[in-house]
């Protein structure tokens, strides 16, 4: 996996208002299961897709490069919004990006 962050943290209140985009290898969790069910079904369940490559190039491109084939790149972008000392008022959005 390789990511690229990019956002603003104030560090006197702790604010955060964070984009990390990344990717992965679709292949590397094959074989890994949590609590009895395959990493890739996760990953799908957790990341839902949104169709926004081309609005994300230009951060995409930033992202450092992985040892695989670039057809077999997963790429997904992460938003936190908020104190990330209090967890229970944080926003996270988790999307996989097609």
């Amino acid at each position: 996996m390789a990511m690229y962050i990019k956002g603003r943290y104030n560090i006197y209140n702790q604010e955060a208002e964070l984009n990390m985009f990344g990717k992965y290898d679709k292949d590397a969790p094959k074989g890994i299961k949590i609590l009895f069910l395959p990493l890739n079904w996760v990953l799908k369940l957790v990341l839902r897709p949104e169709n926004s490559i081309e609005t994300y190039r230009n951060q995409l491109e930033k992202i450092p490069p992985l040892e695989t084939k670039k057809s077999n790149f997963q790429y997904f972008r992460v938003k936190v919004k908020g104190n990330l000392n209090d967890t229970d008022n944080m926003q996270i959005i988790l999307k996989r990006i097609k």
